[in-house]
């Protein structure tokens, strides 16, 4: 049988005001079904997505990274998986690089890489393989809380959380010396200013743009899931550091996003991940819209 040849990466533009955005679906992962909710007995994950229609043993999750193109320059947010493979899973992503190739961003154009959190599905490739940074010319902004945790240690005994901080340190250390950390929200340029949303990370990273009375709110990975996470934001997440402070932020930003009325953009939901929160009778609900 002809090997199938490798499909080219999905992109969406969306605008936000005079911000542009660039919508890149790095490649699918596969994420445990029974880590949607740590914190509850396996029983009532799968009861919860059977009773949706929903795989019961892996959630098949989008990734998505994007170009942010204003008269402030060009800005990335987050790098996606690069060369890596989670634990369990098989390599599908690294789709990023050959995207922003082919709609004219190539690595030297890009001046600000935000990094929202040092998961390697958001910092996987933000250095070659040989270590060399893949945007040189660009500033890397990281939280300071999130630069103290992944660079803190190397190894962990629990296998993916070791498989994590192996892939934080390849791609931070090599950008030691271009990295600036922030505090607190933080003015990125003009129309786009970082907000802390810790928990799932200790300095996870939400974003809000502004442009012409239009608005968008990057949840990042504080809503991973587009039932589950607006069903139940009080569940875990096997990889919240912190899940109370998570819930906390969760809760905080699906306030934000319905009393606001904002779009929302999330890394893992179906690709392009922008949609609309709203509530009912108490209960939070997503539902998938560019307008």
């Amino acid at each position: 049988m002809t090997p199938t040849p490798e499909l080219p990466p999905a992109v969406v533009r969306h605008s936000v005001g005079d911000l542009r955005l660039t919508l890149i679906d790095d490649g699918p992962l596969a994420f445990p079904a029974a880590a949607l909710g740590a914190d509850h007995a396996p029983a009532d994950v799968t009861a919860y997505l059977e009773a949706h229609g929903l795989p019961t043993t892996h959630v098949l999750m989008s990734n998505v990274a994007y170009l942010v193109e204003s008269p402030g320059g060009r800005l990335l947010v987050d790098t996606g998986l690069g060369p890596h493979v989670f634990p369990g899973d098989t390599h599908r992503g690294g789709r990023l690089h050959s995207a922003l190739e082919a709609i004219g961003a190539p690595p030297e154009s890009i001046d600000i890489v935000v990094l929202t959190h040092a998961h390697p599905d958001h910092v996987g490739g933000a250095v070659h393989e040989t270590g060399e940074p893949r945007f040189p010319n660009a500033r890397y902004l990281v939280h300071e809380r999130e630069w103290e945790f992944w660079t803190s240690r190397t190894e962990h005994e629990h296998p993916v959380l070791n498989f994590m901080f192996r892939v934080a340190s390849t791609c931070l250390a090599p950008l030691q010396d271009r990295i600036e950390t922030f505090s607190g929200d933080h003015d990125v340029m003009p129309g786009v200013r970082a907000l802390e949303a810790p928990g799932h990370t200790p300095g996870h990273t939400a974003l809000l743009f502004e442009s012409e009375g239009d608005r968008l709110l990057d949840t990042v990975d504080a809503l991973c899931h587009p039932r589950l996470s607006f069903d139940h934001p009080d569940w875990a997440l096997a990889v919240d550091v912190d899940p109370a402070r998570a819930r906390d932020t969760r809760r905080r930003l699906l306030r934000m996003a319905v009393d606001e009325r904002l779009r929302i953009l999330g890394h893992h939901q179906p690709f392009p991940g922008i949609g609309r929160v709203y509530e009912i009778n108490e209960r939070f609900g997503w539902t998938p819209t560019l307008d």
